[in-house]
């Protein structure tokens, strides 16, 4: 949704809170824990299991490259 412009960082948090009642949206999970972290992460992740869902979307790749700190910060 937000790769596609379809939805803010901000929307799909809100909708992830009120909708589902999580206490932070995943984009305030993945700013807390960080983009590199949850790139390296997933990383693993894929590499154990083989699995097409758990591999990083490539937009976290491109901003982990390019040095971005939070997905608010995307130029």
């Amino acid at each position: 949704m937000y790769d596609s412009g379809y939805a803010t960082c901000e929307d799909i948090d809100v909708a992830m809170r009120l909708g589902c009642g999580y206490r932070q949206g995943p984009f305030e999970t993945i700013d807390a824990l960080g983009l590199e972290t949850v790139r390296d992460g997933l990383r693993a992740l894929y590499a154990e299991y083989r699995e097409p869902f758990l591999a990083p979307a490539p937009l976290l790749e491109q901003l982990v490259a390019a040095g971005v700190r939070s997905f608010r910060d995307r130029p």
